[in-house]
């Protein structure tokens, strides 16, 4: 009977754990998809805060690369309208836990963005790789 007890209790403690799991993975991608309806209906508002709001609530390991991505590429078109600074800064970010989680996942998904998002793609791919060459190795009195 113990044992019963046992494996019903640890069945509901697994339900619950993978219902919070994907219910999780649920709020993230409608998230996701508020921000990027938000940047297609020019509402940058609406984009910025539900964007600060994914950055916000779980730590961007947490995320997959495909979100981690989409949510850079909401980012870049932010920093098109305002704030270039933060925004570019948060795009970089997930980006680099993009690659940092999973780099072949990361790449598959920026090579095969959409078009109208391949020059901010592009563009996070320069500024990331820009500025992860040091300085100093730089010899411009060459």
């Amino acid at each position: 009977m113990r044992k019963f007890i046992s494996h019903i209790i640890f069945t509901i403690l697994a339900a619950v754990t993978v219902s919070c799991s994907n219910s999780y993975e649920d709020a993230v991608e409608q998230n996701l998809r508020e921000a990027e309806m938000a940047v297609a209906q020019g509402d940058m508002t609406v984009a910025e805060s539900v964007s600060n709001n994914i950055l916000g609530d779980k730590q961007l390991q947490d995320l997959t690369p495909r979100q981690l991505g989409r949510l850079s590429l909401v980012y870049m078109q932010l920093a098109d309208s305002a704030d270039q600074g933060d925004h570019v800064s948060h795009a970089t970010e997930c980006y680099r836990k993009a690659f940092e989680i999973n780099p072949d996942s990361a790449n598959a998904f920026y090579n095969n963005v959409a078009p109208e998002h391949t020059a901010h793609a592009m563009l996070l791919s320069a500024i990331v790789h820009s500025s992860d060459i040091p300085t100093d190795s730089l010899h411009l009195d060459d």
